[in-house]
């Protein structure tokens, strides 16, 4: 840990960089973006790298329609609205001429440069330090997307990113807790934890995942999930397969099987009733009325 923060330390002396609310190192390039999610950018503060020390990697769309990258801050961020608007204030430019940024995704097969394609508008206007709002369309949950803000001319400027969702994204399904039920006595069987309409993260370029603030990440649970604890009927014993798999050993008595753990989204306890019946009626036994409540005969 004290190395760790001695590397961030140093990072920060380098780039002359402060940061509030969020301590993210911008990236250079996109392909050394650290990555967040969108909502931990929401009032971020920085100032960009000097010339030299800030990345000058130019996405040809970029170079098409913005210029030139001088010395620019990178971002990979997840989306968490289908349509957001990142406004840009900027302040104390050395020059006095301003910003320019843009939002890139990227093709999910490639981590090639060309394959960034805009998804918002690209800032680019010698008007001096002017605020600015990048709209981002048309983003998709589990895919990777990038914030390129860039000095005019190489210019060295504070900013401030605020964050407003304007189209939010369908709420996901409900997790449940998935497994047989009823089960015969002594019997063992495995339960798993699905997470239906979880977006897979698409991320072909590796950007290291960082979730600093701990704004709300509900969609986005990838951080292995800590203080797993699981509760069975009596009698019965289990073993945790992995982050989000038990398998049950049951004795004769029914009950809930529960897996409780912290994850991205806090404490969550996800819960199954289980029926534990015998292995067959030694007697004839009245028909059920369903196929879970058939019995079972020698």
């Amino acid at each position: 840990m004290k190395k760790l923060t001695t590397i961030l330390l140093a990072l920060f002396l380098l780039a002359g960089t402060t940061y509030a609310q969020c301590p993210i190192p911008p990236g250079t390039s996109y392909h050394n973006a650290p990555l967040v999610l969108q909502c931990d950018l929401d009032g971020f503060f920085g100032t960009l790298f000097p010339p030299g020390i800030g990345g000058n990697e130019t996405p040809p769309s970029w170079f098409a329609n913005c210029g030139i990258v001088d010395n620019s801050h990178w971002f990979a961020f997840l989306p968490t609205a289908l349509q957001t608007n990142f406004t840009i204030e900027v302040s104390n430019c050395n020059m006095g001429q301003g910003m320019q940024g843009i939002i890139y995704g990227i093709d999910n097969n490639s981590c090639d440069i060309n394959a960034l394609y805009d998804v918002s508008n690209c800032y680019s206007q010698d008007i001096g330090m002017a605020d600015f709002t990048l709209v981002g369309n048309n983003f998709v949950q589990g895919e990777v997307y990038y914030l390129l803000l860039d000095g005019w001319d190489g210019d060295i400027c504070d900013y401030n990113i605020s964050i407003q969702d304007v189209v939010p994204f369908p709420p996901l399904p409900a997790p449940s807790l998935n497994g047989p039920s009823p089960v015969t006595y002594n019997s063992t069987h495995t339960y798993t934890l699905d997470f239906p309409g979880r977006p897979d993260l698409q991320n072909p370029c590796n950007n290291s995942l960082q979730f600093v603030c701990g704004c709300s990440t509900c969609e986005y649970d990838y951080i292995a999930p800590t203080n797993v604890t699981v509760t069975v009927p009596p009698g019965a014993t289990y073993t945790i397969t992995n982050s989000y798999e038990i398998e049950v050993s049951f004795g004769e008595e029914s009950g809930e099987v529960c897996i409780t753990f912290d994850g991205s989204c806090g404490t969550s306890t996800y819960c199954k009733y289980v029926e534990v019946v015998p292995v067959c009626f030694n007697n004839p036994a009245p028909p059920g009325d369903s196929c879970i409540n058939a019995p079972l005969f020698c």
